[in-house]
């Protein structure tokens, strides 16, 4: 069905994949060649030199961004992916990879930020999907972690204002 994969080759395009867009389109072109949407899709693609350079250097540095998060340098990778990300604010690789760095970092608001980004152009992504579920369950342990040390510092003031006198009363 060469109009869907046209279509996927857009998708594809959409989230930075320019490699599987490309792919999709010769195959579809190759199919069925009367159509034409396929191979004005290339054409654009093709004629924007600039544009097709700028995401392939983008996607270079999404690969140096994942070398130097393994390598446990999450410094330099969230600097790579916001360069990344600058290029291509779509791509949902480099949004999940700075949201997991993010959780790294123990910023969960930012993380949150990215794994939302990564769900408005994918939102079926299970692994965007598990970010953020992460995410609400760390910050369901942080709020209850609070409330938990906010009763004990209550306790503790109560405990405080309790005056022990010396006949046995005690003054409250």
């Amino acid at each position: 069905n060469t109009q869907a994969r046209n279509l996927l080759g857009l998708v594809y395009y959409e989230m930075g994949d320019v490699a599987q867009a490309l792919i999709e389109w010769v195959l579809s072109d190759n199919l069925d060649s009367s159509d034409g949407r396929a191979a004005e899709l290339l054409g654009k693609v093709q004629s924007d030199q600039i544009g097709l350079e700028r995401r392939n250097l983008s996607i270079r540095k999404y690969n140096h961004a994942l070398k130097y998060a393994t390598n446990g340098r999450e410094d330099l990778a969230v600097l790579q992916l916001n360069k990344v990300l600058s290029v291509i604010p779509r791509m949902v690789s480099a949004n999940l990879l700075m949201a997991l760095l993010q959780l790294r970092l123990g910023q969960p608001e930012k993380a949150e930020r990215y794994v939302q980004a990564a769900l408005k152009v994918d939102r079926c992504n299970a692994t965007a999907l598990h970010y953020q579920d992460l995410i609400h369950s760390r910050e369901g342990r942080r709020a209850a972690a609070r409330e938990r040390a906010d009763r004990e510092k209550t306790a503790v003031d109560r405990q405080s204002q309790v005056i022990r006198q010396p006949g046995g009363d005690d003054v409250i």
